[in-house]
């Protein structure tokens, strides 16, 4: 144990890291901070255009929809009580889209610090790795029903709405997992010798 802990400090040694914790040394907050907040901004602003597109078709507004009666509320799959929000100009998905924006900003803003740390890791990798493949997917089937290649069983929506509001969830997910990795990194304990933030396992327990 000796042995390799001493051989692991010299090879860290060699490639000119923190023998300690195999870091590169601490970098500044604002240095660290700038890309995270970058993510964090680029996510909020992938949601914007489903966001208001559901908010404008809650109010009356139906712009990308051809087809008659309401969209976005279909009462087979929506609740009373969400159906009553509707009614209200309060579309529930939008509700949610602007916690995930609130969740975005929460892992790249100074005030996210104050939160618990591994419900908003939970939440940022979930959100992620599930948005992500699914906006991949519905933006890919909207460029293709856009182009006239494919036909998709939303006749009464303009294919824009598919590929840009819907296809946004692919932006925010790409976003989102680049803030959360940044967020786990800077909430990270920091090496008492080099100040670079690790894990118990790059210190070998120590």
């Amino acid at each position: 144990m000796v042995w390799s802990r001493a051989a692991l400090a010299h090879r860290r040694r060699t490639l000119g890291t923190c023998p300690y914790c195999g870091g590169r040394g601490h970098r500044t907050g604002a240095t660290a901070a700038r890309p995270a907040t970058r993510a964090g901004l680029v996510a909020v602003a992938a949601l914007v255009p489903y966001t208001a597109l559901k908010t404008l078709w809650a109010l009356g507004v139906t712009p990308g929809y051809t087809g008659t009666g309401r969209p976005g509320v279909d009462p087979r799959y929506t609740s009373d009580l969400g159906i009553r929000l509707y009614d209200h100009g309060i579309d529930v998905t939008a509700v949610l889209a602007l916690l995930g924006m609130a969740l975005a900003l929460a892992l790249t803003r100074p005030w996210g610090r104050r939160l618990p740390r591994l419900p908003l890791l939970a939440l940022g990798w979930t959100g992620a790795g599930a948005l992500a493949p699914f906006g991949a997917f519905l933006a890919a089937l909207g460029l293709l029903a856009w182009t006239g290649a494919i036909t998709v069983g939303m006749a009464d929506h303009a294919p824009w709405v598919v590929a840009v509001a819907y296809g946004g969830f692919c932006g925010y997910g790409l976003a989102l997992a680049r803030a959360t990795r940044a967020y786990q990194r800077a909430t990270r304990r920091a090496c008492g010798r080099c100040g670079t933030a690790v894990t118990s396992a790059s210190t070998g327990g120590a």
